[in-house]
């Protein structure tokens, strides 16, 4: 059984590029994105951003509401960030996320 998840993202970075595995999100103009996700399966999500230093973007799962995903990443002098970060759908309503 599939279930959607809903992601937003909030950035002042120039670049900002999001994957679950290997599918890139997009984003709409209010930073939202989804994709369809089989439950009782692991997902890693993968970050790449880029801009001036101090730049940020911020990222989490806003559905289903029990996935605890959220993001807050700063860029630092190299003025880029990456991550990959790993969250599962279980068959019951309780999920998980794990960062780092």
């Amino acid at each position: 059984m599939y279930t959607n998840v809903i992601f937003q993202a909030k950035t002042n970075a120039s670049s900002l590029k999001v994957f679950v595995e290997k599918k890139e999100l997009k984003f709409n103009d209010q930073g939202i994105a989804s994709i369809a996700l089989l439950k009782g399966q692991q997902y890693y999500l993968y970050c790449f951003a880029s801009g001036k230093p101090g730049t940020s973007y911020e990222l989490s799962i806003i559905e289903p509401k029990d996935i605890p995903l959220s993001i807050f990443k700063l860029i630092d002098n190299s003025k880029e960030d990456k991550g990959k970060y790993a969250f599962s759908l279980s068959l019951k309503e309780k999920h998980t996320a794990h960062i780092g």
